[in-house]
């Protein structure tokens, strides 16, 4: 059944910025001749306290955590700056007049809409919520239930597309519809409370959107 909204996670999910960020920390531990624990990373993506758990796997990184931060974080932002929108993330927004279409973040609007602007989405979506409009982050269902209010819609009527742990708790706290989407760092996570995990946006958008069309035309070829 085609929903009435879709609410997409930002990070992660329309634009691999997590695949960017972990390879800028990839880099800093390596100059410090040590190897980034895959694993471990996986299970801090979206997480409260994520930086501060990196920096203390650090040798002195929690003394200086500025002089890390300085450059760790150019190399993500100069990494994000070219590249594109994850695939399906087109085929879902181009669906705007079918379904209204949102983006609840954990990152701050600051993050979130010049990449959404650069990519040319911003004007596909109706709302945008982010961290710094809301008191806590994800885990937290602030930032979905701010989105819902904006939207007037019930938390029956939408369904979210997550790619963390975190994002889908969030979701499912808010009491929304949750499928997760995991992209190259997140893939291979359990999302306890997801109502399917897919392989890919083109997936969701033809699980929620492409049946529900078919089934539409295929109403009116009988008529």
């Amino acid at each position: 059944m085609l929903p009435k909204v879709i609410i997409l996670d930002f990070d992660g999910l329309i634009l691999d910025t997590e695949s960017s960020l972990r390879e800028a920390w990839r880099a800093e531990y390596a100059r410090h001749g040590l190897s980034l624990d895959e694993h471990a990373y996986r299970e801090l993506v979206g997480q409260v306290g994520a930086r501060e758990a990196l920096l203390a796997g650090l040798p002195g990184g929690a003394a200086d955590p500025a002089a890390v931060l300085a450059r760790v974080h150019p190399r993500h932002r100069d990494t994000v700056q070219r590249m594109p929108a994850m695939p399906g993330v087109a085929a879902i927004l181009a669906r705007r007049g079918q379904v209204r279409l949102a983006v609840a973040s954990s990152s701050p609007s600051s993050w979130v809409e010049p990449q959404l602007r650069r990519l040319g989405l911003w004007d596909a979506l109706e709302v945008v919520v982010c961290r710094d409009m809301v008191t806590r982050p994800k885990p937290s269902p602030e930032v979905y239930l701010e989105a819902l209010a904006r939207l007037g819609v019930a938390p029956s009527e939408a369904v979210a597309l997550e790619d963390s742990l975190v994002g889908v708790l969030a979701a499912v706290a808010a009491g929304i519809r949750c499928l997760a989407v995991p992209g190259p760092v997140t893939r291979g996570s359990a999302f306890p409370g997801a109502e399917a995990v897919l392989g890919s946006l083109a997936e969701a958008d033809q699980l929620l959107c492409g049946s529900a069309l078919a089934a539409t035309a295929g109403g009116l070829s009988d008529q």
